[in-house]
């Protein structure tokens, strides 16, 4: 069941090695919790965390190698577009 609303809940089912059931157990003891809240928090958590860049940039360095451009061609372009957009500044001030 995957439901989002304010009140609301998704009810998941993961499968996951017996280590680490066995860790997610110890430390839900260790913080007086039960598992589910113990996980619960922990993907709370993670799903509030900034992606990274390379994660963020996943899909352009995908579109790059798709497109079959060199390193080279790639860092020309780029060159390319700074010194357009440093013109392009330079003749506001202007």
């Amino acid at each position: 069941m995957i439901v989002f609303g304010s009140d609301e809940i998704m009810d998941i089912t993961i499968s996951l090695t017996e280590e680490t059931g066995k860790r997610l157990l110890d430390r839900a003891a260790r913080e007086g919790k039960g598992v589910a809240d113990l996980v619960a928090e922990i993907a709370e958590r993670e799903a509030r965390m900034p992606l990274s860049l390379r994660d963020m940039f996943a899909p352009v360095r995908e579109q790059i190698k798709a497109s079959g451009v060199s390193d080279l061609e790639l860092e020309e372009e780029i060159d390319s577009a700074i010194a357009e957009v440093r013109q392009a500044r330079k003749n506001q001030r202007d």
